[in-house]
């Protein structure tokens, strides 16, 4: 019996450590995805291991606005890639800034690693980093 709960316990640890991300998530998300905000140790470690930087993925978005919309005049800055503040997973996120109080999850997702861009709808926001 004793070698069954250390096993139990040993299992638990594991799970324990998996669970627990240097990177932020919210409580109700946790499960489904890891977030690092700018300007965090975590982000700048997630971001290294990256073969695309910051710049280059909002160059991507802009390339991705320009593709679909031929008349827009995409550049990556604020106004049309939207705001950067998180990595989620793998991939760079950028959104629109909106009066919610939080960062929309909904937004443009740049695959930090093969540069793929999509733009997902994704109910629910997460609150601003603290200043």
């Amino acid at each position: 019996m004793k070698t069954v709960s250390s096993r139990m316990l040993l299992l638990f640890g594991l799970a324990l450590g998996l669970a627990l991300n240097s990177c932020a998530a919210p409580s109700h998300q946790r499960h489904a995805m890891a977030i690092c905000y700018v300007g965090t140790p975590e982000y700048e470690e997630k971001i290294a291991r990256f073969r695309l930087t910051p710049a280059e993925a909002a160059s991507r978005v802009a390339d991705y606005i320009r593709a679909r919309t031929p008349d827009t005049f995409a550049e990556p800055k604020l106004h049309v890639t939207g705001r950067h503040l998180l990595v989620i997973n793998g991939a760079y996120h950028f959104f629109s800034p909106q009066k919610t109080g939080g960062i929309p999850l909904t937004g443009y997702y740049v695959d930090g690693m093969t540069g793929r861009v999509e733009f997902r709808k994704v109910d629910g926001s997460i609150p601003y980093p603290a200043k």
